[in-house]
């Protein structure tokens, strides 16, 4: 039986990704081999990004411009890599910069292709493995680009009461609801 690009996404590597942290919490992988799996599931969604990626960038120009990432020195990506394959597949012009993106670089490549949503995974990280906290990096995200440019957080609920009032701001704690957040400018 064949899965499309979404089914593989929602039905397969989703639940994969829960199921090996799962035994890797109980002793049943090592973080050698879990480490192993991620850069292999790295390298095929890697793949499946390109593949949906339009060489002639100008073909989605009416289309709505978004760019995902997270947070300098937060190195959870697989969240971000689905959710731009789900933005490629629901036509978006899709800029995925990857993980750990510091925050001046990313104001800048915001402004600069004018985007108009910024996805932005927000896991929560050991106090010594941080080097910004997810709030001091919203504020100043806030600060440097443009009030129209939409503010998509994911990963655990957050206040963000300090954000500007009148920045739109979506909050998704799942890949499902992401989902249903893209899916809406269908």
């Amino acid at each position: 039986f064949e899965m499309g690009q979404k089914e593989i996404i929602m039905n397969l590597v989703r639940p994969l990704l829960g199921e090996v942290g799962m035994m890797v919490n109980n002793n049943q992988l090592t973080i050698g081999q879990e480490h192993l799996l991620s850069s292999m599931l790295r390298d095929f969604l890697g793949n499946m990004h390109q593949s949906l990626s339009p060489y002639d960038l100008n073909s989605r120009d009416a289309a709505k411009r978004v760019m995902l990432t997270t947070r300098e020195g937060d190195l959870h990506e697989f969240s971000i890599l689905m959710s731009a394959i789900l933005s490629n597949l629901y036509h978006c012009k899709t800029y995925y910069l990857g993980p750990s993106m510091p925050v001046a670089d990313l104001a800048h490549a915001v402004t600069q292709l004018r985007i108009d949503t910024l996805i932005l995974g927000a896991m929560p990280l050991p106090p010594d493995k941080e080097i910004v906290t997810v709030t001091n990096y919203l504020k100043e995200l806030d600060r440097s680009v443009p009030r129209s440019v939409t503010f998509c957080i994911g990963g655990p609920e957050m206040n963000t009461s300090f954000l500007r009032q009148d920045r739109h701001v979506i909050k998704v704690k799942s890949l499902a609801e992401m989902d249903q957040f893209l899916s809406s400018w269908v």
